[in-house]
């Protein structure tokens, strides 16, 4: 028999879902579901009834089944996880990109840009450097003329120091925002912990608020940081970090990011450590087995924390541009202007610039003092009498040469040049006396050599070292050939790599002929290598940067020193690739590829060249002052390196068969480049991430406004009235069921007083 009251439970668990239904139409009219980037907040909720279990009664006929009416089955969000997913994936490229071309904000690129490419630039410096020179050369002992080179020259230092300071100040800036933005992910990690707990402990209870909370907080997170994300039964998350196994968080706890400055060579270069929800750190160990805080920085990819670690190594590698053409600058000019003579016809051996790099690069304070004293002539005694009396080959001007030559300083290949790589001479020797006067390491003989093709022949009983310069540069106009008379050294500049060919006489390239000249390819960066790169592996990665044992190739440290080895950030100005191939021209018919890799030792590669070329042909060479590397080739042809794969030529600085001109120049194209790259990056991500966005609010957002993504507001108030008219439909039956209830109990005489709705109100 159907119990009596049945429509009345049925009614009554409409009624039941009915008032439910409503809190969830106020709950999503009152509640905003995006900020101002566009994340959203909080999502509509619906909810979604089910049948209740029937009742079953038994009859003549059978079993019969009953309705006991709707029932509450779950209360869900209105949220598309998929494109969550997508929305983090492009937040973090857009946090990536804002950094570098912020159009909002100045980004990192635009104020980059503001440094290299103001009012003053290097590029704009060395013509005017170059100018001046120029305008010597017509009158190399016009006083207001050297003071012209004087303050040129001054002005390229103060500019290529003050270029260098601000990027030094826009690293450190970066440094402290990476600090903040560390900070910010921290507390998005700690705040993600307590929900998973909170969602641990829910025992049921309606936990949408809490997973918008949860969402709403991995989409900031994303926008700082590159993650993954998987989802636990109970709606708890796991945040890895995208593209490695790190755990960010997890039921166990959170990880806890660290900044650390570890690099002593470049200060404000900022490293990331992570350590594990567990306690320890992610990373290396030394060489006990302890575990070390490692910088985990190649491996944040995305995120504004991803930009501004890119940022810095963005921002050094533009000091390093500064520094290269700071650094080949100064080192051309001294070499030439060293072998050159002062206004009085005597003083020689004055270097230009003191310093080495960008940070210090200076005029030389005599010079201020006495411009007199800037050599603008190749000769010494260069007066018309010396002159007439040593008639030299026609064509040459004895006034004015070495000014002549720096005028075209931003043609000259900035470290590809030729150089006596030991003294000619025992002490000093005089460059206007005759090549069989006694003073020189080995004897001169008389004959004949070549210049790019192009034959010189000299008497070593009447040709001097001042006359084979002179020669030399009637052969090829593009070589400058220069003597420094205090070191008895041969330098030789040009446009475009030297060629001096041997002939019947013995000045050629070569240990045994008496010029001693070689081919030179020089680093254009100071390396900034804290070690010896010639005894040390290339991934050699110290952590407190002691001084290991330069006389093994496989240097330890002591157990006490923490280390581990991966991408070289601090023995290198720039991060070595793990392996690469590079070729070396000229070719041999045998070929001419090197494959290296991060173990091995800069030495080791050069010995590798030496045994293909001859090792009597081809070494490498490490100056420690200048922390430069040296490719010396004795044999005819200049060499010249080129990537076929990896950063061997860049983290070496072996890159520079290149006009000085060209290197200045092209920081200016390369910073308008790179701008616009970043901000074409930058506009496409926030046009992605706006229709995500856009995507995700239309399904999940409450639009308050036409303009404004979203489900109108209009449109949830019309189903929250239709939803309050059934209410109120259901409950007037309910009233209509109470009163036949309360007829029925009046009929059968009961003494209740009042109705049944009123009794079980």
């Amino acid at each position: 028999m159907i119990n009596s009251y049945q429509s009345l439970y049925t009614i009554t668990n409409g009624l039941i879902l009915q008032q439910l239904q409503q809190e969830i139409n106020a709950s999503n009219i009152s509640n905003p579901s995006q900020d101002a980037n566009g994340y959203l907040i909080n999502s509509l909720q619906r909810v979604n009834p089910g049948q209740g279990a029937p009742l079953i009664f038994g009859g003549a006929n059978g079993n019969l089944a009953v309705g006991t009416g709707p029932t509450l089955q779950s209360i869900t969000r209105l949220r598309d996880s998929f494109l969550d997913a997508q929305i983090q994936n492009e937040s973090s490229v857009l946090g990536f990109a804002e950094v570098l071309a912020n159009t909002s904000a100045s980004g990192i690129l635009d104020r980059i840009n503001a440094i290299v490419n103001g009012t003053s630039t290097l590029d704009g410096s060395l013509s005017s450097f170059a100018a001046a020179w120029g305008n010597l050369a017509a009158d190399p002992l016009n006083a207001a003329l050297q003071n012209s080179v004087v303050q040129a020259g001054k002005n390229f230092a103060q500019t290529a120091n003050s270029e260098y300071a601000q990027l030094q100040d826009l690293l450190n800036s970066n440094g402290a925002q990476i600090q903040s933005t560390v900070a910010k992910i921290n507390g998005i990690l700690g705040q993600l912990n307590s929900i998973n707990k909170q969602l641990l402990n829910s025992q049921g209870a309606n936990v949408n608020g809490l997973l918008d909370v949860r969402d709403y907080a991995l989409d900031l997170l994303s926008r700082l940081i590159n993650i993954q994300v998987n989802f636990g039964t109970a709606g708890t998350v796991d945040v890895f970090l995208a593209n490695s196994s790190l755990t960010l968080l997890d039921n166990s706890g959170r990880a806890l990011f660290q900044t650390n400055v570890s690099n002593q060579n470049y200060p404000g270069m900022v490293g990331v450590t992570i350590q594990s929800p567990q306690g320890g750190f992610y990373g290396g160990s030394n060489s006990s087995g302890g575990p070390v805080p490692n910088d985990l920085s190649r491996l944040i990819t995305g995120g504004n924390l991803g930009g501004e670690l890119q940022a810095q190594m963005i921002i050094h590698d533009y000091q390093s541009k500064v520094d290269q053409i700071a650094f080949s600058t100064l080192s051309v000019t001294n070499s030439i202007h060293e072998a050159g003579y002062a206004g009085d016809g005597v003083t020689t051996g004055t270097a230009f610039f003191s310093g080495l790099s960008a940070q210090d690069i200076a005029l030389n304070p005599a010079l201020l003092a006495n411009g007199n004293l800037v050599a603008a002539s190749l000769f010494p005694n260069f007066d018309p009498n010396y002159a007439a009396a040593n008639p030299a080959t026609p064509g040459i001007t004895y006034q004015g040469t070495i000014a002549e030559y720096l005028s075209n300083l931003p043609n000259l290949l900035s470290n590809n040049f030729m150089e006596s790589n030991s003294p000619v001479a025992l002490a000093y020797f005089d460059p206007t006396v005759t090549l069989n006067t006694p003073g020189l390491q080995k004897t001169p003989t008389s004959g004949n050599f070549s210049v790019n093709g192009v034959s010189v022949t000299y008497n070593a009983a009447t040709d001097t070292i001042d006359t084979i310069l002179a020669k030399i540069t009637q052969a090829d106009p593009s070589v400058y050939a220069v003597y420094n008379a205090q070191t008895s050294q041969f330098f030789l500049y040009s446009q475009k790599p030297i060629t001096v060919s041997p002939g019947t006489s013995n000045f050629v390239s070569g240990i045994n002929n008496w010029s001693f000249l070689a081919n030179y390819l020089t680093s254009s960066i100071r390396m900034n290598s804290s070690l010896n790169p010639l005894f040390s592996q290339i991934d050699y990665y110290e952590f407190t940067l002691p001084v290991p044992d330069p006389s093994s190739l496989n240097s330890t440290l002591p157990s006490t020193t923490q280390f581990n080895t991966g991408p070289n950030s601090i023995s290198f100005k720039i991060v070595p690739s793990a392996n690469g191939t590079f070729s070396l021209y000229p070719p041999l018919p045998t070929g001419n590829q090197f494959n290296w890799d991060n173990t091995m030792s800069l030495g080791a590669i050069g010995n590798m060249i030496s045994a293909f070329y001859g090792a009597a042909n081809v070494t490498f060479s490490w100056d420690s002052n200048t922390q430069t590397l040296s490719l010396i080739n004795y044999l005819p042809n200049p060499m010249n390196i080129v990537d076929v794969t990896g950063n061997f030529t860049q983290f070496t600085g072996l890159n520079s068969s290149q006009p000085l001109g060209s290197l200045s120049s092209g920081l200016l194209g390369r910073v308008d480049s790179d701008l616009l790259t970043a901000k074409a990056t930058e506009s496409q991500a926030a046009n992605s991430l706006q229709q995500l966005n856009t995507a995700q609010a239309n399904i999940a957002g409450v639009s308050t406004s036409g303009s404004t993504p979203g489900v109108p507001i209009a449109n949830i108030q019309q189903q929250a009235m239709q939803d309050l008219i059934t209410y109120n439909a259901m409950l007037q039956v309910l009233q209509v069921i109470d009163q036949m209830y309360a007829d029925l109990v009046t009929m059968t005489g009961s003494n209740n007083t009042g109705n049944f709705f009123q009794n079980r109100a």
